[in-house]
């Protein structure tokens, strides 16, 4: 399953034609207010990670 705001956001024409160009990246996160947890989505396994995660500093990194 992957993020819908990014896919929803990849369709927009200056945001498609950024990422043909390679000029921007897309980057999916989800806040809890109520208990301050942060996730990102991680495109390759298509799944949230917490940022508490040892997979967030691959994901990090790779951008």
């Amino acid at each position: 399953m992957s993020d819908p705001s990014c896919d929803h956001l990849r369709t927009h024409p200056s945001v498609a034609l950024l990422l043909r160009k390679k000029e921007v990246d897309l980057h999916g996160w989800v806040y809890s207010i109520s208990t301050g947890d942060v996730w990102v989505y991680d495109f390759e396994v298509e799944q949230f990670t917490s940022l508490l995660d040892e997979t967030y500093s691959r994901l990090k990194t790779s951008s």
